[in-house]
């Protein structure tokens, strides 16, 4: 099922073809500006130290910054700060879409775009009417956006991309103290491509959010973030990408979209607090979650597409619930709810790795039939309580039961029966069979559809009994994160270090014919 997102995404240069044509072709000659004039109707080229003290215009032309450059905002102290704007037809017709600024840096000779100390953050901005481009490499931004720490705050950088010619391109650039990337897509088949960026101390919750519509490729790839991707269009590829902080995590916030991939990321959810935060939620149901490091939050994965599969999802431990303020009262720690939460309807969960504290390592209801769940491993670590919770309080429909599968998967180190059924509904589970069971209480099952065990079940007293290669190898990869964030290892190989840990060895009764667990490599083709 990944092949068809994947074979979409499979160039991200094929994304935005012109793009690295423009930063080596420069407009047509024109004179270099230091002190730019409020509306740029002809094509220009930056170069040196450029001031901008108000509101520059880019109309109908196309601005070209040399490398070594500098951009500096110099709004005033409370004014609304300084601006580079995509300019709109004074007619009011929309222009074709020549409003271009290409912000031309080199590894060696960076451009700096930054508001000193003093003034009001300045920002980049187009409207509908604009028909923008905007194309950065290699640029230092700082102190874009919003001043004000918080979950909202103003975006650094705000496009609304609506013609094919509509794009944002941002490679190997560096956001310091800035607000988010926000980007808009109009219809058409505007582009966009962040990849290779690194976001520090975002001001707000999100470092990056696409909305909106169209058929144009979107790619957030590489990038290195302490705060959320927000993705609400469709054709979007969210790939290699490593985020760890308090707001970190990546979402897809709309349901009925095509061609979103979300692949071989690393997340953690770094909060100490239990209020409703997660590593990743994609509402789109046609969704691939695939390859994924997911850690932390009140959930790792609040909610989930049909296709789940390759991914490592680990719990937290030591959440502080909210407290009334000012109450006395002694606070109770607790962990992650759910590791995976809300799976869609018909979701296949195969080949991942459920580990750690949670109260449960998937909690499916009446939002979720008919799921299959294959070839996984969940590991409590001997403080969850159960592997999968189905908590169906009240059927859907006398004739619509649940009908989940769980086949060929192992239960390591829980304190409670690790499947079970709240509701105690027939027809809850489908199908079961294969499964083994290691450190876990006499009751493997608590529903109504399996009195003790499934055809092929098999029970191991001690987790050594599976003889896996070194499950506290997960130490070493639980360490790996410093390194991902200096970008001295790779996410693949930080999952790698995951799945090894779980390996099982050669006289393990794992290695016979028994389906058991996940495949050793389980990367869709």
């Amino acid at each position: 099922m990944m092949n068809r997102p994947a074979r979409r995404f499979a160039s991200k240069a094929a994304c935005v073809p012109f793009l690295a044509a423009a930063l080596m072709c420069p407009p047509r000659p024109a004179a270099a500006q230091v002190s730019p004039p409020g509306t740029v109707d002809t094509d220009t080229v930056w170069s040196g130290v450029i001031e901008i003290k108000g509101e520059v215009c880019i109309r109908d032309a196309s601005v070209r910054v040399e490398p070594g450059s500098t951009i500096r905002f110099l709004g005033g102290k409370g004014s609304g700060g300084a601006s580079i704007r995509f300019g709109g037809s004074v007619t009011g017709k929309r222009l074709g879409s020549r409003s271009r600024l290409t912000l031309a840096g080199t590894a060696e000779r960076p451009i700096t775009v930054e508001t000193p100390e003093g003034h009001s953050p300045g920002f980049i901005s187009g409207d509908l009417e604009s028909g923008c481009a905007l194309i950065a490499r290699h640029v230092v931004f700082r102190r874009l956006g919003s001043v004000v720490s918080g979950k909202g705050g103003d975006p650094a950088v705000f496009l609304i991309l609506n013609s094919p010619d509509s794009d944002l391109w941002l490679s190997h650039c560096r956001f310091t103290d800035c607000g988010r990337i926000q980007a808009e897509f109009i219809g058409g088949a505007a582009t966009a491509e962040i990849d290779g960026c690194t976001f520090v101390r975002t001001i707000g919750d999100t470092a990056i959010e696409f909305l909106g519509t169209g058929e144009g490729l979107r790619v957030i790839a590489d990038n290195i973030s302490s705060a959320a991707f927000r993705v609400g269009c469709p054709q979007t590829l969210l790939k290699n990408n490593v985020l760890v902080g308090e707001w970190a995590s990546m979402s897809v916030t709309v349901r009925n979209v095509p061609g979103i991939a979300i692949t071989g990321n690393y997340v953690h959810c770094a909060t100490d607090r239990d209020e409703g935060r997660y590593a990743l939620r994609c509402s789109a149901e046609d969704a691939v979650v695939a390859d994924n490091v997911l850690l932390g939050g009140t959930y790792v994965i609040e909610q989930s597409p049909r296709t789940l599969t390759g991914n490592v999802l680990v719990g937290a431990a030591a959440l502080q619930p909210g407290v009334t303020p000012g109450s006395a009262a002694a606070v109770k720690l607790t962990t992650t709810h759910y590791l995976l939460s809300k799976p869609a309807p018909q979701a296949r969960i195969t080949d991942n790795l459920f580990l750690g504290p949670a109260y449960a390592a998937i909690s499916a209801g009446r939002e979720s039939p008919q799921i299959h769940m294959e070839h996984n491993l969940f590991d409590g670590w001997g403080v969850a309580r159960r592997a999968i919770h189905f908590n169906l309080l009240v059927p859907a429909a006398r004739d619509a039961p649940l009908a989940a599968r769980i086949i060929g998967n192992i239960f390591a180190r829980y304190r409670s029966a690790p499947v079970a059924d709240a509701a105690r509904h027939i027809g809850t589970v489908a199908q079961a069979g294969l499964n083994v069971f290691a450190e876990v209480p006499d009751t493997l099952y608590e529903t109504s559809d399996i009195q003790k065990t499934a055809p092929g079940d098999l029970i191991l007293r001690t987790l050594a009994d599976l003889r896996l290669q070194a499950p506290v190898a997960t130490r070493s990869a639980l360490s790996a994160e410093a390194q991902l964030l200096q970008r001295q290892l790779t996410v693949a190989k930080v999952r790698e270090m995951w799945f090894d840990a779980y390996r099982p060895l050669q006289d393990s009764p794992l290695t016979g014919s028994r389906p058991a667990g996940p495949r050793p490599d389980s990367s869709p083709e």
